[in-house]
């Protein structure tokens, strides 16, 4: 009786234990499962593998990046990164590029770059230097430039200040302030190096750069030339000593009541290339573009001479065409500072054949021979080998080399 009992209290137990259990159910808490292990195993592999390399940035054509640090030098593939470097892909600049996968050695080839980076806590700041030259050519997007000692450069003038107090010509002594690292070049060739990482801050036949005043060069009036004596070149002022013109920052009266003075005026118009020493531009209301040789004739050019570029010439005389500045003579030329325009009112633009892309970025090789690289929203949308006309705004360029 006592063991019959006890048989009945270990089913009761064995019965609540596995209450609404199967066998089955039971059965696959404990039993392996091949299916479920597999998922875990593919989860494990799908996870990312994150790393950077950081280095000096020695080439960037537009697409591949490459960057050297103390041990090897590596390319990669930027094709779908962003560029968030400060100064933009500058030669000689210390970056990071960050990205995922895993890489073996200097292969770079099963990585992908998210972007490239200022390494900002540890990155010396690029120093801004001076050369001084001769110009042996300048057009709307490049400046090409011999050194004191013979080295000839092309640089990309994307941007770039510039004032010519005493006009352009070939062979004009210059000082072109730069950031970034130059590339060699034979002083015994006559043939350019490209320098298109190397950002051109400024360029001038002075130096320091100083922005012009506007005033000591275009007086607001003029007297007849028959009323200036040439030895004194001056400005009769009433009731005082004649002063020099280029003091005469107000508008003046001469004592001859029949011959009062001419005031200078201005032509508006935009920007369309730019050989060495002359310029063509639209005036406004004019459908074509003219010619400007701008020798021995002031030039300030705030935010470079892109095409498009709004700029103004000063002149004194009777314009008998309003689409030339036939029978005048010019005093200056001032292209329009770009910080003064609203940002939806710049007009200047860059053309040329696509050579590259990365997520945020588009690269062109201009008419010129400039490698220009431009930010855009629509950066992947531009085929390698296709024609683009990119606007640019240099007031939001700054001292980066990637136009904005």
């Amino acid at each position: 009786m006592k063991k019959k009992l006890i048989f009945l209290i270990v089913c009761a137990i064995t019965s609540t234990l596995f209450a609404g259990c199967s066998a089955e159910s039971v059965a696959e808490r404990y039993l392996p499962h091949p299916e479920k292990e597999d998922a875990e195993t593919a989860e494990v592999k799908e996870r990312v593998y994150m790393d950077k390399v950081t280095g000096v940035l020695l080439d960037f054509d537009g697409t591949s990046v490459t960057v050297s640090d103390s041990e090897n030098t590596y390319t990669f593939d930027a094709s779908e990164a962003t560029l968030e470097c400060a100064s933009g892909m500058i030669a000689g600049d210390e970056v990071s590029v960050i990205y995922e996968g895993v890489r073996e050695g200097t292969d770079t080839s099963n990585v992908k770059v998210l972007k490239v980076v200022d390494e900002l806590h540890t990155k010396k700041p690029l120093e801004e230097q001076t050369l001084h030259g001769t110009l042996v050519g300048l057009t709307a997007n490049t400046v090409t430039f011999r050194d004191d000692s013979g080295r000839t450069y092309l640089f990309s003038s994307a941007g770039s200040r510039q004032y010519y107090a005493g006009g352009i010509a070939k062979d004009l002594p210059v000082y072109i302030h730069y950031l970034g690292r130059l590339p060699e070049a034979d002083p015994e060739s006559a043939v350019p190096s490209e320098a298109p990482l190397v950002k051109v801050v400024s360029i001038s036949d002075a130096d320091p750069f100083a922005a012009p005043n506007l005033s000591k060069i275009v007086p607001q009036v003029a007297v007849p030339e028959e009323e200036v004596p040439e030895e004194t070149a001056s400005v009769a002022v009433d009731g005082g000593e004649a002063v020099p013109a280029e003091a005469a920052a107000v508008p003046q009266k001469t004592k001859a009541a029949d011959k009062p003075l001419t005031a200078y005026d201005k032509v508006r118009g935009k920007l369309q290339s730019e050989e060495l020493g002359t310029i063509y531009f639209v005036p406004s209301g004019a459908s074509e573009a003219v010619s400007l040789d701008l020798t021995g004739i002031p030039a300030y050019f705030p935010g470079g001479t892109a095409a498009g570029a709004d700029v103004s010439f000063y002149y004194y005389g009777e314009r008998g065409d309003s689409s030339s500045l036939a029978g005048v003579s010019v005093l200056f030329a001032a292209g329009e500072d770009p910080a003064d325009i609203r940002p939806d009112k710049v007009s200047s633009y860059v053309s040329g054949t696509v050579v590259g892309h990365t997520a945020d970025t588009v690269t062109v090789r201009t008419a010129d021979n400039a490698r220009i690289t431009v930010r855009t929203k629509e950066a992947s949308s531009y085929e390698p080998g296709t024609e683009a006309t990119l606007p640019v705004n240099p007031a939001l360029t700054g001292n980066s080399d990637i136009y904005e």
